[in-house]
């Protein structure tokens, strides 16, 4: 029996693998360039919240759910979900508490994917 790590409840590491067929250098050079993107949506993010605009959070929130989707991180894309669907159903009253777990979930998966595992030794 396998024991779950709790990285793997964060991004489903066979997975991620599996999508880059197999490829662990591919897995790298997809994380790294993710990665990136990541830091600049969160950012994005922050500041479409504060302002509490429905039709840019709903933008950076369906760019972040594609992204956590192919990162395959679950959890993340979910909450990228639900402040999407707030947003475009204009529950603003959401909007804070959904960022805030979305950028704490985001935050997990950056940690995850930051070692050398999904980065390479070449980062």
């Amino acid at each position: 029996m396998k024991v779950a790590r709790e990285e793997d409840t964060i991004v489903d590491e066979a997975a991620l693998l599996d999508a880059m067929g197999g490829d662990w250098e591919t897995v790298h050079a997809v994380v790294r360039t993710f990665t990136r993107a990541l830091k600049a949506y969160r950012l994005e993010l922050s500041e479409t919240v504060a302002r509490g605009e429905p039709k840019a959070i709903r933008e950076v929130a369906h760019k972040l759910k594609g992204t956590l989707a192919n990162l395959r991180a679950p959890s993340a894309r979910a909450f990228a979900e639900a402040l999407e669907l707030a947003a475009q159903e204009g529950r603003t009253q959401e909007f804070a508490a959904l960022g805030a777990s979305l950028l704490s979930s985001m935050g997990a998966v950056e940690r995850v994917l930051s070692t050398e595992r999904f980065l390479g030794s070449d980062a």
